[in-house]
């Protein structure tokens, strides 16, 4: 249903789990250094030159491209990605979480994780005693998604307030199992106007960024989300702005959910490289390489 990609730089490692959510996954990306040129790095997702169609950094693609595993040739310079899936597909079986996540993600040439707290943010005991150790040991970049009920443009004070709870409880999760960002949804304009929705989503971002700090979890990277229905709170732009809150904050970028929202109005490679363009302009190169990216295969309703 989901597939996701992110870049970002990998310093640190990072861990982490949660409650399994078979329906929900996504390849991921995480992306780091530059690109000779705008249009040059980006062409074909900024991963591979032009003519190929790899999705996942496989053996073979490796070698075809003449790099090492978990890096890429782009604009002539080489860049570490990571791929992974979000939550645990159909194809986990019976596998036990964390202790068999290294070897699952190895089989389909995976390095990546995003944690599915959709439902509630609700981790087992052995998770954040594993998981770090065993995504730093295996290179596994980890990442956590926060619950879908969050809204943080909602009229409601005590919705808006109980967003900033799920956050803090989001970062106390990624927290615990090493991991730095958290992906956030933004709610629905509902029957205010986009700039009134806005205005209360960036109020509400700006008072999770409190929480945060004043509970010693300033590591902890806020990512908005860009949303896939035309009511909800969550255009390339809007993200952006909600992202010049604080300037930790790092835009979470669903090109499936922009894909559905614009009507399939972003089909070719210019049009992505736009879009990157755009982020860098607003948010600065640091920000933009340091990105986070789903890619989610989208169903029309």
């Amino acid at each position: 249903k989901a597939a996701d990609f992110r870049r970002e730089p990998r310093s640190e490692g990072d861990g982490r789990e949660e409650e399994r959510d078979p329906g929900r996954r996504r390849p991921d990306i995480h992306r780091r250094d530059g690109r000779e040129s705008r249009r040059n790095t980006y062409r074909a997702g900024g991963a591979i030159p032009p003519g190929e169609n790899v999705d996942i950094p496989t053996e073979a693609a490796h070698r075809k491209l003449g790099v090492s595993p978990g890096l890429f040739k782009a604009g002539g310079e080489v860049m570490a990605i990571s791929f992974g899936p979000g939550g645990n597909s159909e194809s986990w079986g019976k596998r036990k979480f964390p202790e068999q996540l290294p070897e699952y993600l190895a089989s389909m040439g995976l390095n990546g994780y995003e944690i599915e707290c959709g439902r509630g943010v609700r981790l087992s005991e052995k998770t954040p005693a594993l998981l770090p150790g065993l995504a730093q040991q295996n290179g596994i970049y980890v990442t956590l998604h926060a619950p879908y009920f969050i809204s943080l443009s909602s009229v409601e004070e005590e919705t808006r307030l109980k967003s900033v709870e799920y956050i803090f409880q989001s970062a106390q999760a990624a927290h615990s199992v090493g991991a730095r960002k958290i992906v956030v949804h933004s709610g629905s304009c509902s029957k205010m106007t986009r700039e009134q929705a806005t205005e209360l989503a960036k109020d509400t971002l700006k008072r999770a960024q409190e929480r945060l700090d004043s509970e010693g979890l300033s590591e902890i990277i806020i990512c908005p989300e860009t949303m896939g229905k035309v009511n909800q709170l969550g255009t390339l732009g809007e993200v952006l702005e909600l992202c010049g809150v604080d300037e930790r904050f790092l835009p979470t970028v669903d090109f499936g959910h922009l894909y559905a929202r614009t009507h399939g109005g972003i089909p070719c490679r210019e049009d992505y490289a736009h879009m990157l363009d755009l982020i860098e302009d607003k948010l600065g190169r640091e920000r933009l390489d340091n990105m986070h990216i789903h890619f989610s295969r989208i169903e029309y309703t």
